[in-house]
Formats: C-alpha cells, structure tokens, sequence
C-alpha cells in the first residue's frame, strides 16, 4: 500500500499525466487516478474486488442511500460520499466523502443513544427503599455509640 505525496495510505494516485482517462474504459478504474487499495481476499483479485465495488456504487441511486444527516451539518449527498470515499476525483474530495461519513456515523450514534435514554426514563420505576429504619438509627439512634464526642 502506498500514497503519492502525504496522501491516505488505503489510497494510490496512479496519475502519470493530467490527461483524465475515459470514463467508459475499465482501464479508468484502475490507472490514472486515485485508487482504492483493498487487500486481495481469497480466490478475488484486488482488481476484481475494486471493478465489483465499481459497478455497485454505479447502481446505487439517492432513494437507496438517503441522506441520513440534516443538510445544515453537511449538504454532500450520501450517495456521492459513498462513490467518493471508492474512488475519489481528488484528495479534497475523498476528504469530504470521509467527513461526511463519519459525521453521518456520529450522528447515528448520537440519535440512538438519545433514543435509549428516552426509553429508559418512560420506563416505570421500582421502589428500592427499605421501611427506613436504617436511616432512622444512623440519625436518631444511640449517640453513646457514635464516634464522635461533644466537645463542651
């Protein structure tokens, strides 16, 4: 795995001149651009792999990956995050796929833990307390055995 320039390491830039490659080719997946590096899994090339996720994200429409942030935190849509963080056009745009996705995750997070707290308090509560005698003695009790001593 390597990186052009500082880049992200899952990332490679195989750019070789500023002449952008055709779009319709299979070569523009994987030269002249920022390619995603992914691990070669048993039986399926890491070309394979990259030409699979390729060809989903092709297929992915906004209705299948609405965006689940408000547009005020971050207006990119959920769909182009998701092609970008793949097969990003630039680094700056592989950065904002990425900030969108993990602000998307946070948010997530931040939604479910507040549903979980709100459950919780809609749930009733149990009554713990014993008849009080406990604290009765502890505050009324025998002050000969208390610790401590008047000072006069």
């Amino acid at each position: 795995m390597g990186s052009q320039s500082g880049g992200d390491r899952r990332f490679r830039s195989t750019r070789r001149s500023s002449r952008s490659p055709d779009p319709g080719s299979d070569a523009s997946i994987h030269m002249r651009r920022i390619v995603p590096v992914h691990r070669a899994t048993e039986g399926l090339p890491a070309r394979a792999l990259r030409e699979l996720v390729h060809s989903t994200l092709a297929l992915l429409t906004p209705a299948a990956a609405p965006n689940l942030i408000p547009a005020s935190l971050d207006d990119l849509p959920r769909a182009e995050a998701l092609r970008q963080i793949h097969f990003p056009d630039s680094w700056g745009a592989l950065e904002q796929a990425r900030r969108h996705l993990v602000l998307t995750e946070f948010f997530g997070m931040q939604l479910a833990i507040a549903a979980q707290h709100e459950a919780q308090r809609a749930e009733p509560g149990e009554k713990h307390a014993g008849s009080g005698e406990l604290m009765r003695r502890c505050t009324h009790g025998s002050r000969s055995r208390s610790p401590r001593r008047r000072i006069a």
